[in-house]
């Protein structure tokens, strides 16, 4: 009833894929080695995203709906239905519950398991609340995540090689968060694709407001 612009499209799109990325290590760094993580990775990604994709632009072509149990339904297959919404809702949300509590967790040094029944609770009323707000929602996500995922890896890559002996002890990083802030505006208010210009603006802004003290020189000091 309510066609989107190509743009929030293509944002929802990507938008979905980084918001993905940014969450993954979360529960890759549980893998045995380096190979199967990348590979699951990979293989999640290429092929489970798309195929995900596909589902929900046929249901929406044929059945003019974007929920893939609906049109499971439609074709009379209510057991498959069953089986995919729940397995699909419980693999997604398990996901996001773990790294929700675990970001709770570190920020306040409490127990996960204790954010695990918070989160739970609060996640299922919002989900609730938002069920038919789905396509708003990720609108919102696109604009959040992306400058997240974009924040860690030069805080990784560019930040911490300037000085690896000077990691941050700050309880609250506000360049980080600064960072992340412009990402948002950044993505609100100017043209284009939105993930995209949330990660071009916080990784400039991180990069300018970024600072780490460098370790000490002199003659006593061990290269």
């Amino acid at each position: 009833a309510h066609p989107i612009t190509l743009t929030a499209a293509i944002g929802i799109c990507v938008g979905s894929f980084i918001s993905g990325g940014t969450l993954t290590p979360d529960f890759t760094r549980y893998a045995r080695t380096p190979r199967i993580a990348t590979s699951s990775t990979v293989i999640a990604f290429l092929l489970g995203n798309s195929l995900m994709f596909l589902f929900g632009a046929v249901a929406a072509a044929f059945y003019q709906t974007n929920d893939i149990s609906f049109a499971l339904k439609a074709q009379g297959m209510i057991a498959i239905s069953i089986l995919v919404l729940g397995l699909n809702i419980w693999t997604t949300n398990d996901n996001a519950l773990y790294a929700a509590s675990l970001g709770f967790a570190t920020l306040t040094h409490r127990s996960k398991r204790q954010f695990v029944l918070i989160n739970g609770f609060l996640g299922t009323v919002f989900a609730t609340a938002a069920y038919n707000h789905f396509v708003p929602w990720l609108n919102l996500l696109n604009l959040m995540l992306p400058s997240i995922g974009a924040i860690l890896i030069l805080d990784h890559f560019v930040i911490r090689r300037r000085s690896p002996e000077a990691p941050c002890t700050r309880p609250i990083h506000w360049a980080a968060i600064l960072a992340w802030a412009c990402g948002f505006c950044a993505a609100k208010f100017l043209p284009g694709i939105p993930p995209l210009n949330t990660m071009l603006a916080a990784s400039a802004a991180y990069l300018l407001l970024a600072r780490r003290p460098t370790p000490p020189t002199g003659g006593s000091t061990k290269n």
